[in-house]
């Protein structure tokens, strides 16, 4: 699905560049043609990467509460169901 994604998001970007650059621009304060296209082709796979990134950051991070979370509910469960006693009176 991120694939398609980046195609679409690359193939609209790429629309929208060569669109805007068919006539002369002027030559002050507009990148090249092949700056553009550098740009439009890798900052969706940095937006990529950094998501893929942070995605398995959390995934680990909440494998790590999950351990901790059972280690917790272990010891109480452990410490308050021992047999007791139940004196005579």
């Amino acid at each position: 699905m991120a694939f398609v994604t980046l195609l679409l998001h690359l193939v609209v970007s790429c629309s929208i560049v060569l669109s805007r650059c068919k006539g002369d621009p002027p030559e002050t304060l507009v990148p090249s043609v092949q700056q553009w296209l550098l740009y439009v082709a890798l900052w969706p796979v940095l937006a990529v990467l950094v998501s893929e990134g942070t995605k398995r950051r959390d995934r680990r991070y909440h494998m790590h509460l999950q351990k901790t979370l059972r280690v917790l509910f272990n010891t109480r469960l452990g410490h308050g169901s021992g047999s007791k006693t139940i004196s005579a009176e």
